[in-house]
């Protein structure tokens, strides 16, 4: 979530959660109205949401940077056909200055499948690169949903729960290293085999 003070137009206003440290240091945590928390991400990472997905911005900053474009020249990886590096071009030269925020406890979750660290990838109109599996067991459910009081208790981790000890796999595992953390990788590159998929668009 990209915030500047004031979050989506569903989160009518924030509260703000100030913790003073043993070193009288102090750490900001937003809330909005609703009760949820946020964490800031600071300036580790492009804060406007580039690809457009899994994203809330408010509607006048989507505006003042335009609608997507795509690009002629764009690489595989880019699903948007170089719309979201245009789109963080832009960003970087309309002179915001602006903060992403991610929830505590995240409302979804990605669907890992490959044994890698990733998830299938269609490129091209009908490519699939990293492998795919459907729900195991006939389950319509990559994930059990969690409890209430689950959710209560995971957003008391500081900073944030892991994505590991968020998610319950159904039937299957996630692909992780020897101390437990998530693996990641990038298996879109012109050198990965790739599954021609019909019926995509």
């Amino acid at each position: 979530m990209t915030a500047t003070g004031v979050p989506s137009r569903r989160a009518a206003r924030w509260t703000w959660a100030v913790d003073a440290a043993a070193n009288g240091s102090v750490s900001i945590e937003p809330k909005a109205s609703s009760g949820v928390r946020f964490l800031g991400y600071g300036d580790v990472r492009e804060p406007i949401g580039a690809a457009g997905h899994v994203t809330f911005t408010r509607t006048e900053i989507r505006r003042r940077l335009g609608p997507w474009r795509t690009r002629e020249e764009h690489h595989p990886r880019d699903s948007g056909l170089g719309a979201e590096g245009d789109m963080i071009r832009r960003y970087r030269s309309s002179g915001l200055r602006l903060e992403a925020f991610l929830m505590t406890v995240p409302a979804v979750a990605d669907v890992v499948t490959d044994p890698r660290g990733t998830k299938a990838r269609i490129r091209q109109g009908n490519r699939r690169y990293g492998r795919y599996a459907p729900p195991p067991g006939g389950s319509p459910l990559y994930y059990r949903i969690r409890e209430p009081q689950e959710l209560e208790q995971l957003a008391r981790t500081k900073p944030a729960p892991a994505f590991e000890d968020v998610v319950e796999p159904c039937g299957f595992e996630l692909p992780v290293d020897g101390e437990g953390n998530l693996l990641k990788a990038d298996v879109i590159s012109p050198e990965e085999p790739y599954e021609l998929v019909e019926g995509t668009p």
